[in-house]
């Protein structure tokens, strides 16, 4: 008889701010093994991994791979960094099944390398992923905190969609009827029982915080956009001369200010073209949107 199906969670911090904690339900009476490497790995109870020789444990482990609108990826347990991990069973184990699918956003689904590869790794799913039906097992689901998931998904990345900002698993463990936790106690209240050396590390973090997301900020604007001055351009002014001269450097600074419009929109579309997958589809539908358009233009005169 199968044992009913294990809940558990995740406290999850971006920085040193609290994001709030995620509950998930493990679909253990459909893919039992994979359930349970997750549920131990969130209480640590196994020890040390005999392959990496790391903890078996989630706690302090980050979110090394973010993108927004498809999923939020951790749990290298080993290297932190998407290239490890290790089970419960050891360095990996098999598929289990294949019968759930990536059919809704809040979905826990293991992360591999190829077939019969799971170890410790993890994705939560954010939309619907058929893509990945067959090829990772579903072994769980959200059934609380899926706010802070789409929090999370907002952190801003780099290239490799690696988080600028810290997106750490601060605390797991599980939900049981002997484990008040969920009701009685909140992220804010288990901070107090640091010890000195992880008070330390918060702290740190937490004076860092500024100066990262300040970093961020700035690597989220797009580099080769320059500063145009609108107030060049308004309809409908008569501007008056004192002299020739002044009049044409007045037409100058308006033909460098629409050489700079121009060309912060190559920019701009050129970092579309290189970061937003759906780049071609969008740009496909607006030359037909604009076909259509002159299309009917002919038709109308």
């Amino acid at each position: 008889m199968v044992k009913k199906n294990p809940v558990v969670f995740l406290d999850i911090t971006i920085g040193s701010r609290s994001a709030g904690r995620v509950v998930f339900k493990l679909f253990k009476d459909i893919t039992p093994l994979t359930a349970e490497n997750f549920r131990a790995l969130c209480t640590g109870e196994y020890g040390i991994g005999k392959a990496t020789k790391k903890k078996l444990h989630y706690r302090g482990n980050k979110f090394h791979r973010i993108i927004d609108g498809f999923v939020l990826q951790g749990g290298d347990i080993e290297n932190g960094d998407g290239s490890g991990g290790e089970s419960i069973y050891g360095k990996s184990f098999n598929d289990e099944n294949f019968e759930r699918r990536h059919a809704h956003a809040g979905l826990l689904s293991m992360a591999n390398c190829g077939p019969d590869t799971n170890a410790s790794q993890f994705f939560i799913t954010l939309k619907p992923c058929p893509h990945l039906d067959g090829k990772h097992v579903v072994f769980g689901q959200v059934i609380d905190g899926m706010d802070a998931i789409f929090e999370c998904a907002k952190v801003p990345t780099d290239m490799c969609d690696k988080p600028r900002i810290p997106v750490t698993i601060f605390d797991c463990g599980e939900v049981d009827s002997n484990n008040k936790r969920l009701a009685e106690e909140d992220l804010i209240g288990s901070l107090s029982n640091l010890t000195k050396e992880q008070r330390e590390r918060f702290e740190k973090i937490k004076q860092l915080e500024a100066e990262d997301l300040k970093e961020a900020q700035k690597e989220e604007n797009i580099k080769g956009v320059v500063e145009v001055d609108d107030a060049l351009e308004k309809e409908g002014e008569v501007i008056e001369f004192p002299d020739e001269k002044a009049r044409r450097i007045h037409e100058l600074k308006l033909k460098m200010n629409q050489a700079r419009k121009l060309n912060n929109l190559a920019v701009i579309d050129e970092n579309e073209r290189f970061t937003n997958p759906a780049y071609d589809r969008i740009r496909k539908r607006k030359e037909w949107q604009e076909q259509q358009k002159e299309l009917k233009q002919e038709l109308d005169k």
